[in-house]
Parts: C-alpha cells; sequence; structure tokens
C-alpha cells in the first residue's frame, strides 16, 4: 500500500504566523474567499484553450497554496500552469478536478488543526 501524502504542512504555516493560530484561521479564511475565484478561471481558461489565463490563474492559486506547504496541490498546480493548450486540454480538466479535491481536502486538514 503506497504511503498517503500529507495534505499540507500546518506547523509550518503557523510558523509564518509567529504561531498564531487565530490569524491563520484569518488567512485560512481568505484562502477559502479568493480560492474559487481563481478555481474559476482556471476552468475557464482551460474551456477556451486560453494558455495564458490558464497560468495567471494557476500562478495566483500557487501562491496561495505555497502558504499552506500544501505540496501535494502545488505540484498539481504546478503541472496546469505548464500545460500548453490546447493539446493538453482535457489532461488540464482532469488536473484541474483532482486538483479541486486537493484544496478541499487542504481546507479540511487545516481546519481540523486550528483552535475553534
Amino acid at each position: 500500500m503506497p504511503l498517503q501524502r500529507k495534505v499540507c504542512d500546518v506547523s509550518a504555516a503557523l510558523g509564518r504566523v509567529g504561531g498564531n493560530g487565530i490569524l491563520l484561521r484569518e488567512m485560512l479564511d481568505l484562502f477559502c474567499q479568493d480560492a474559487p475565484e481563481f478555481q474559476q478561471r482556471m476552468r475557464s481558461a482551460i474551456a477556451v484553450s486560453d494558455g495564458a489565463a490558464l497560468q495567471k490563474a494557476t500562478h495566483g492559486l500557487r501562491g496561495m497554496l505555497a502558504y499552506f506547504s500544501a505540496e501535494l496541490a502545488l505540484e498539481i498546480a504546478e503541472r496546469i500552469e505548464q500545460m500548453a493548450l490546447p493539446t493538453n486540454q482535457a489532461r488540464a480538466q482532469a488536473a484541474a478536478l483532482e486538483l479541486d479535491t486537493e484544496i478541499e481536502r487542504l481546507v479540511r486538514a487545516v481546519e481540523s488543526e486550528l483552535p475553534h
């Protein structure tokens, strides 16, 4: 059975905010507000085969994911960012769905480790 990869590194993210769990929760809230817009931009760019728009949307999302040390999500986003459309449109769509799932896992993982 393959090893399950860690979704994110909450300890590292906490370190970025000086151990302030309240501030990290605020960062997560901002992520939850902003990420869907970037995800929609990605899907739209994929649908119309706009490589430049895809790179821009994915790059913005990668910046947010890096804050939480979400390595697998970052790898998926980087893969999407590097795909040349339209030849990889189907692969980009599949990877975008994979990234959506990983973002959901990230939010649940961070929420589970922060005080309420």
